[in-house]
């Protein structure tokens, strides 16, 4: 309901320029620290720890060659609150470390039970279905810009990533 709440117009001219994020910020030291300049590439939906973390558990994997969706997701680490990131962090090893793998890897071995398969299957069907909303709603409000919140080509990017949800 987006559309209800949200005046696009609104969006692009009030809101949108404070989520642009900034180039060449300039953080004074003041003789303790030293000065130094960051780009900081604005808020992005990219960095909620929770589609991450679908992404791992259920084995989309975003490793294409030239998708971006992986190195955004990696950088978008540094943005999220340190605990959310320990957690990907965490999760990735144990993935990796305990042998079983996320649930795309459990369900594609054949002693697995058939309901595992299909609540896999239900699950990346919402996941790509919310990602399709997602591009949608993304396109209608950056439709004067090809950048997204976050800096990113959004169109390019959340439609690799639909698609990746969909290969799985």
């Amino acid at each position: 309901r987006v559309g209800e709440f949200v005046d696009m117009n609104e969006f692009y001219v009030v809101y949108r320029p404070l989520l642009k994020g900034w180039d060449g910020l300039v953080f004074e030291g003041g003789g303790v620290l030293p000065d130094r300049t960051v780009t900081l590439g604005g808020p992005s939906a990219g960095q909620t720890a929770i589609f991450l973390l679908l992404d791992l558990v259920l084995g989309v994997t975003h490793d294409k060659p030239a998708s971006e969706v992986r190195p955004f997701q990696r950088s978008m680490r540094d943005y999220m609150p340190a605990a959310h990131a320990r957690c990907l962090a965490d999760v990735e090893a144990e993935l990796k470390a305990g042998g079983a793998g996320s649930v795309r890897q459990v369900a594609a071995d054949a002693d697995a039970p058939p309901a595992l398969g299909k609540a896999l299957a239900a699950a990346l069907t919402e996941l790509a279905a919310f990602r399709g909303w997602h591009l949608g709603v993304a396109s209608r409000y950056l439709r004067a810009t090809g950048t997204g919140t976050g800096g990113t080509d959004f169109r390019s990017m959340l439609g690799v990533a639909l698609q990746a949800t969909r290969a799985a």
